[in-house]
């Protein structure tokens, strides 16, 4: 399904993710508590404003008071900010003139760029807006919050950049200030993270709800695929949501993860140099194929015609009275003889239509996220008919149960004096039994593309094929394409119609007010629905409109990554050649220039002197005189070429003290090691470096210099990388403000992006430079290796013959002790993990492997 990939899965970028240190210390369940009895307070005021809503505007329309019935929309709105989702407001909302009042209401608060809103919101908590998908703390919340802990700033995020410039002015000596200065950091981070937490919990609270977002299943918080219905397994939530979410549901709230590559659907597309694709309904989507992907759309003729029944929107003011309909929709249809295939768009009204069934006892199959494993064997059985019986009242009505039949012949007696008399005397007629064939009825959540055809019995055929049934419209006209196009297969005969209410999403934010003046204007009652072509075309309008929402979102998100994408383009490169290591002389040289040139460029003697020990260390090769006046970029080059030649020292001197080792290793027990770890240097840190054995005894130790550079930089550049992106992150986050000073986002953003691309590539030469300048084999670790000479190893040995049995003893114990231990290295064998060749344990030391044993005992077993 092309535009299920290209277009719909297209608004989320593709992120590879891993754990960060102390990833696990986190504040969601501590925060939890607090913020689900916030949640319930703003509950309780924002049915306390609906309330009033309803009693002033009823009260000010009979006394036809204008101010009393703005008081009541101003506290309606209040109500809708508060929790636009709760249901009872979204009943009211339905109602006439109500919507447009509310709408009236919020056009006065929000203009001149919202400059009365807070005026408006003053009352609240917090505040929720569902097209924006956020939610905001107000003063009133935050103050609300500060008093359950009793710490006025506990929630405030504290104006670093005022209090670091205070501290400046400061009269403190250097030790002194740059301690204040890390408590001020670390404060303002700790506070950051707790402001955070709090807002991911409320969005969590407030936005999703549980089986329509997201399933619960094996303890795990999972989310449902918007499209398709299916749960989309291995998938979280960025930015700390997915653990609100299980903090909410009190599921174990994983430990927090870093971005460590990123890229859109998009971009990642636009790599191939041919791309095509099949779909039945990527006509709608023509325009943004072309535009993001240069791709033609071409619709190929059906193979035969098209014989299925696209019915008219039905539509009802309340779900209660849709939900109702449906039902007898499928029961009529399936007493037919005719299968059904129902969709819904969230695991809770499938649940919900299945007790309903249940209730009239029809046996049906649910399709959902939680019963995905079984789709293929419940898709290829939707299209049969099984024999079964009916009760049959006096006008010919079939029902499932005699006791539905009785209800229907009870409510036709009490209407004995309506027009249709002779219809009511014919189902007071005694009800019957009959045996019928029945059609089966699926409930699917989101059928599009399930990629298994409903065959079709010929007695289907016959009594008309295949009924779908959508019980609300989706987002996208494509999904409702692809459940309509479930039915009239190969030209197979089959009905399609959709059931909407005034209180379903797309037409609560998108279509409802003028659907609803209509059916005002026209009378209808409860229970009545309108059906016209008009109703589905302004249905299609509001789609349209969510559709070129969701594209301005994917351009969006596309032309910000587009920045991203030239900068991912160059450091994958750098990591390319560091990884396969063919130009990685030339990158590290390349480095050492430029370190060389910047330092000359950016400072006087004095601050040469000191960034050529602190960067490349070596003594400042010119003087103070020949920086004066002397020619800058032949000073570099001098400064380049002894650079390059203390480089060529440190990396020979590498070479020189493993090899011997690597030779001795090699020569000795080359059979038993395939991989050894070279521990290097550069007195701050030690690197483990993987080497083939082999090979570093071939190139003698040429081959152990060139992962020492493999090594670092790639652990440089990745470092560097996924720091980048967390900035980027949180600038394109903090960019959006930029539109109340009446700038672009987009051009703050490339602006500020270039400055952090710069100073990204500085420090990463810095450090990447540092470290290889420095880079030695430990001194400590030299003399072990040259104590550990074969005659002195046995030597030891001997030493320890008289306690042997005592280790045995000490191994036993430790062997029973690990039949309990599930861990890889408990399992009493020895480890074939890389060997550290230039550090040899003494016998009693612990194995370097890291089983746990002493080293005689494990990897030194061998070495008498």
């Amino acid at each position: 399904e092309v535009d299920s990939v290209l277009i719909d899965d297209a608004r989320t970028p593709l992120i590879i993710s891993g754990p960060v240190p102390k990833g696990d210390v986190q504040m969601f369940e501590e925060y939890q508590p607090l913020v689900e009895k916030l949640v319930d307070v703003q509950r309780k005021l924002a049915t306390q404003f609906l309330a009033e809503a309803k009693q002033k505007i009823s009260e000010g329309k009979a006394k036809n008071d204008s101010k009393l019935i703005e008081e009541g929309f101003l506290s309606l709105y209040r109500s809708h900010k508060s929790l636009p989702k709760n249901k009872p407001l979204i009943k009211y909302l339905s109602e006439e003139g109500i919507k447009a009042g509310m709408l009236k209401t919020e056009e006065i608060y929000m203009e001149n760029n919202n400059r009365r809103m807070p005026e408006c919101v003053e009352p609240l908590y917090f505040v929720v807006d569902e097209k924006l998908n956020s939610c905001d703390l107000t003063d009133k919340g935050t103050e609300w919050l500060a008093k359950q802990v009793n710490d006025k700033e506990l929630f405030v995020l504290p104006d670093i950049a005022s209090q670091l410039s205070a501290l400046e002015n400061e009269n403190l000596d250097d030790q002194t200030r740059l301690d204040k200065k890390d408590a001020l950091l670390n404060h303002y981070a700790v506070q950051s993270e707790r402001v955070h937490t709090l807002q991911q919990l409320l969005k969590a609270y407030t936005m999703f709800n549980k089986d329509d977002e997201y399933v619960v299943m094996d303890g795990e918080v999972k989310i449902v695929d918007e499209q398709t219905g299916r749960i989309m397994e291995g998938r979280r939530w960025s930015d700390g949501l997915h653990q609100a979410i299980e903090a909410k549901e009190h599921v174990r709230v994983e430990a927090a993860t870093q971005t460590f590559a990123t890229i859109t659907l998009q971009n990642y597309f636009r790599m191939y140099h041919k791309l095509a694709g099949m779909t039945g309904t990527a006509s709608t989507e023509a325009g943004e194929f072309w535009d993001i992907y240069k791709l033609d759309v071409v619709e190929i003729p059906t193979n035969k015609p098209i014989a299925r029944h696209d019915l008219d929107d039905r539509v009802y003011k309340t779900n209660r009275e849709k939900y109702r309909a449906v039902i007898e929709e499928i029961e009529e249809t399936r007493n037919a003889g005719r299968p059904c295939l129902v969709g819904t768009t969230s695991v809770e009204i499938s649940e919900l239509l299945s007790k309903m069934l249940n209730m009239r006892k029809i046996p049906h199959q649910v399709l959902n996220a939680k019963l995905h494993q079984k789709e293929a064997q419940i898709v290829a059985l939707a299209g049969q008919s099984t024999p079964g019986t009916v009760w049959v009242t006096g006008d010919g009505k079939a029902f499932a149960d005699k006791a539905t039949a009785m209800r229907y012949r009870d409510d036709a007696l009490q209407k004995v004096a309506a027009k249709d008399k002779q219809a009511n005397v014919a189902a007071t007629a005694d009800i019957h039994e009959e045996q019928r064939a029945l059609g089966a009825v699926t409930i699917a959540t989101n059928m599009a593309g399930r990629g298994t055809d409903i065959k079709l019995s010929a007695e289907v055929k016959a009594a008309g094929g295949l009924a779908i049934i959508g019980t609300e419209r989706h987002e996208s006209r494509r999904v409702d394409r692809q459940l309509r196009g479930r039915a009239g297969r190969q030209g197979d005969p089959g009905s399609s119609v959709f059931y909407v209410s005034l209180e379903d999403k797309l037409m609560r934010l998108f279509a409802s007010e003028r659907i609803a003046k209509v059916m005002d204007r026209l009378g209808f009652e409860d229970g009545e629905r309108i059906e016209a072509p008009m109703i589905s075309k302004s249905i299609e309008r509001a789609q349209r409109k969510v559709e070129e929402n969701n594209f301005g979102i994917r351009k969006h998100l596309l032309e910000y990554d587009d920045v991203m994408n030239k900068q991912r383009t160059v450091i994958y490169e750098k990591r390319r050649h560091a990884l396969m290591g063919e130009r990685i002389g030339m990158d590290i040289a390349n480095m050492i220039w430029d370190r060389c040139y910047q330092i000359i460029e950016r400072n006087d003697y004095t601050g040469c002197k000191e960034e050529f020990l602190k960067v490349l260390a070596m003594e400042c090769p010119f003087t103070e005189e020949e920086l004066l006046n002397g020619n800058r970029a032949d000073l570099a080059e001098r400064a380049f070429q002894e650079a390059m030649a203390s480089f060529k020292r440190k990396t020979d001197r590498i070479q020189s003290v493993a090899n011997p080792v690597i030779k001795e290793v090699f020569e000795t027990q080359g059979a038993r090691f395939e991989r050894i770890m070279v521990p290097i240097t550069d007195g701050r840190q030690i690197f483990q470096i993987p080497c083939n054995l082999q090979t570093a005894y071939e190139t003698e130790s040429k081959d152990v210099v060139k992962q020492f550079e493999k090594t670092v930089l790639l652990h440089i550049i990745d470092d560097n990388w996924k720091e980048n992106l967390r900035q980027l992150d949180e600038l394109r986050h903090s960019v959006q403000n930029a539109s109340y000073e009446q700038k672009d986002p987009l051009l703050i953003f490339k602006l500020e992006s270039a400055k952090l691309w710069d100073s990204m590539i500085d420090d990463l030469n810095n450090r990447a430079t540092s470290i290889l300048m420095r880079g030695q084999i430990p001194e400590i670790q030299q003399e072990e290796v040259r104590e550990a000479a074969p005659e002195v190893r046995s030597q030891r040995y001997q030493e320890q013959k008289t306690n042997l049995d005592e280790e045995r003893q000490q191994a036993a114990a430790q062997q029973a002790a690990a039949q309990q231990d599930t861990r890889p290295q408990a399992s009493g064998k020895i480890p074939n993990t890389p060997y550290v060749a230039q550090q040899m344990p003494r016998p009693n030391d612990p194995c370097p492997c890291g089983s746990g044993k002493k080293f005689k005992n494990c990897h030194g077993r061998n070495l008498r």
